[in-house]
């Protein structure tokens, strides 16, 4: 359970990535009217938010040994 719980932002903003990629997308798709570039932009921006979320919790400590004693 913790884990699906520090995966969700990310999911949550690649959902969002993904529906603002539609919007950007669906009138060109369905009638060939004009490409909505501000909705790709944040379509990007979501893609990317949800990048960093992901590798910042690949990046979180596992709560190993830590580093090593000073006097060593």
């Amino acid at each position: 359970m913790k884990d699906r719980k520090k995966t969700l932002p990310s999911i949550l903003f690649a959902i969002g990535g993904v529906a603002f990629l539609f919007a950007g997308l669906e009138e060109r798709i369905i009638d060939g009217g004009p490409i909505h570039y501000v909705w790709l932009s944040l379509a990007g921006a979501f893609f990317a938010v949800a990048v960093v979320f992901a590798m910042a919790i690949g990046r979180k400590s596992g709560g190993g040994a830590g580093p090593p004693p000073a006097n060593a």
